[in-house]
């Protein structure tokens, strides 16, 4: 080394000389070699023990011996992941099979719950059954049949009405026989007649009272003569005391006179008589004029008025004008519930309007209904329907009818129905077919509900409010929403 303080030829740097910043990386390197050489031997004794520990272990076992028991573990590894993904698969699907089980089994209780209700229906149905058919008998009293009770009272107070208009008549009568008895003794009265025999006696033909009449006219013209004829001179002469039977004389004008008082009051009884026979006949024929002239007047009203009645003889029919009209209405209401009867009854069933009567003691025509079997192409008594066909036919009727409605009112929608029962009845195919039509009917806007224990129609109903019953006694309402 140079110690001088000044070097007269100082070196130069070379090309590949390090710098102070090569220097400090190196010394960096340096530091992290030794960092990492001191770990590793740290890390070559962990091994070094955990061999001589592995070795101490194995007890002497070759590689190859240890290399298979490894894949075997291994192989035993794979196979316990497996069985316990299994393990785990099968306890969720027995949380599943618990979960079903209790629903079964909530199932199971409500089933029973429903069959002991219906059991006890059931018994009260019977029951009144046994009292409807005791009542019948009872009704019948004796009767073949209930129709021939009711034939034999509406017989009964046919008679009865009959025996009371006959017993008003009796009592009209007798009111009238008053009167004509009071009458009859006032005017008895008034004449001086002791009673009707001496009226009837009294009363003289017209050939013989004409004859009195003559004769009492006779009888004052010679009075008058016999006057005149006694104020002449040559009588006025004659001596006032005449010798003349007067007892007889007098007698007879006595009788006279009295035959001339009861000829005259015949007279005027016969004459009022007369009088009153000439009115009361005038009276008769205008009646009977003005009867005729109203009943040629009334004759087109009473021919209309049994037209629009059905009692008329020129309507054959017995059709009623409202029956005709509602009977008109009813063909557009079979009409629009033909086209949903013939896809739920998969084209076997349509119904027709008939004119036959509704029942055999009915004259009601017009109205009643035939259901055209396709299958064997005859026409069917409705009432010959199973339980299931008459409720799918019956829920045809109403949604035509509601269709009808809205038509006739303008375009104003029916927008809620509500279906109640009757879906148990149906067969699988028909009440895929009945829920087919009643989705259709919700797709189009209208309100459907329905009321049903069918447990198959609630699966298919997505919103719907169930109805249980508790062990308490009263009932839980759960709103589902799908």
């Amino acid at each position: 080394m140079c110690g001088s303080a000044e070097h007269p030829a100082p070196a130069t740097r070379g090309a590949g000389h390090v710098s102070a910043e090569e220097v400090a990386l190196a010394e960096s390197a340096r530091t992290d070699a030794e960092r990492a050489l001191e770990a590793a031997a740290h890390r070559l004794a962990d091994l070094t023990g955990a061999v001589r520990t592995a070795e101490e272990a194995l007890g002497g076992v070759d590689p190859e011996r240890l290399g298979e028991e490894l894949a075997a573990a291994a192989q035993a590894v794979d196979e316990a992941e497996a069985a316990a993904g299994r393990a785990r698969d099968l306890v969720g699907r027995l949380a599943v099979h618990d979960r079903g089980t209790e629903a079964r089994a909530q199932q199971r209780d409500r089933t029973a719950q429903e069959l002991a209700a219906t059991r006890t229906l059931l018994d009260v149905q019977v029951q009144a059954l046994a009292e409807a058919e005791a009542e019948v008998v009872a009704q019948r009293d004796g009767h073949p049949t209930v129709v021939a009770r009711q034939r034999w009272v509406d017989e009964r107070a046919s008679v009865a009405e009959t025996l009371a208009d006959a017993l008003a008549a009796r009592d009209e009568a007798q009111r009238d026989a008053t009167t004509r008895e009071s009458e009859l003794r006032s005017a008895l009265d008034e004449h001086a007649f002791g009673s009707a025999q001496d009226v009837r006696a009294a009363a003289l033909p017209v050939r013989r009272l004409a004859e009195l009449e003559a004769q009492v006219t006779g009888y004052r013209a010679a009075l008058e003569r016999v006057t005149a004829g006694l104020l002449e001179p040559e009588l006025a002469q004659l001596p006032e005391q005449v010798q003349a039977d007067v007892p007889a004389a007098a007698a007879h004008e006595r009788a006279t006179r009295e035959a001339s008082v009861r000829d005259a009051a015949a007279a005027v009884t016969a004459e009022r008589r007369a009088d009153e026979a000439a009115r009361a006949a005038a009276e008769v024929v205008e009646a009977a004029e003005r009867c005729v002239q109203e009943a040629a007047e009334a004759d087109p009203v009473s021919r209309l008025a049994g037209l629009a009645s059905g009692t008329g003889g020129d309507n054959t029919r017995a059709l009623s004008l409202a029956s005709y009209v509602l009977a008109r209405r009813f063909e557009d209401v079979v009409a629009a519930a033909n086209d949903r009867l013939l896809e739920m009854s998969d084209g076997r069933y349509e119904l027709a309007r008939s004119d036959r009567k509704e029942d055999v003691g009915s004259r009601r025509t017009g109205l009643s209904m035939r259901v055209l079997d396709h299958v064997t192409e005859t026409e069917r008594d409705p009432r010959s329907l199973s339980g299931g066909e008459t409720f799918y036919v019956s829920l045809c009727l109403a949604l035509g009818m509601a269709g009808v409605v809205t038509a006739e009112a303008g375009g104003i929608e029916l927008g809620t129905l509500f279906v109640d029962e009757g879906f148990g009845s149906l067969d699988p195919h028909v009440l895929e077919n009945v829920l087919a039509a009643l989705g259709r009917l919700r797709a189009g806007g209208r309100v459907v509900g329905v009321v049903s224990h069918v447990e198959a129609l609630k699966q298919a109903v997505a919103d719907r409010v169930e109805v249980r019953r508790t062990g308490a006694g009263p009932s839980t309402l759960t709103v589902l929403a799908g």
